[in-house]
């Protein structure tokens, strides 16, 4: 699986949610009652938004610790003998383990509200980006094209 920058996804999402492409097509009277319409989902969105950037920075904080300390591990249980492998292994490795599973729950929770997000900036834009449920989505710029 391909290391995902969660802050700059969500930041992706909030840019292209926020750039108001169909409503920049519309008058202002159309683009100004549509606007407070669905207001109650662009607020949702907000919130989501915000929070993901928050889980984003944790998840960031938590990942580098846990990422270092495991390389630490590894090296130092090639480097040791046998006796003292067991040491190592047993002190660092559930510490490891307990740190890894706290970060997928925080992955699965990114995951989720990613997902909400998506799906709320999708209705109050007008889809105004390519619909996707998936952080790891490679491209979501692209408005899909309206059928003549």
């Amino acid at each position: 699986m391909k290391n995902v920058n969660f802050f700059e996804q969500v930041k992706r999402l909030a840019v292209a949610s926020f750039s108001f492409k169909k409503y920049k097509a519309m008058s202002r009277v159309e683009a100004v009652l549509i606007c407070i319409i669905l207001s109650p989902f662009m607020l949702v969105q907000l919130f989501l938004l915000l929070f993901l950037f928050s889980l984003s920075f944790f998840f960031t904080l938590l990942e580098s610790p846990i990422k270092y300390l495991h390389s630490i591990l590894r090296e130092e249980g090639e480097c040791v003998k046998h006796a003292t492998q067991v040491v190592v292994y047993l002190v660092g490795w559930p510490i490891v383990f307990f740190s890894y599973a706290m970060v997928s729950f925080i992955t699965i929770m990114i995951y989720i509200l990613y997902a909400l997000a998506s799906i709320f900036g999708y209705i109050w834009t007008l889809c105004a980006y390519k619909f996707h449920l998936y952080i790891s989505e490679e491209s979501i710029e692209a408005a899909p094209k309206e059928a003549n």
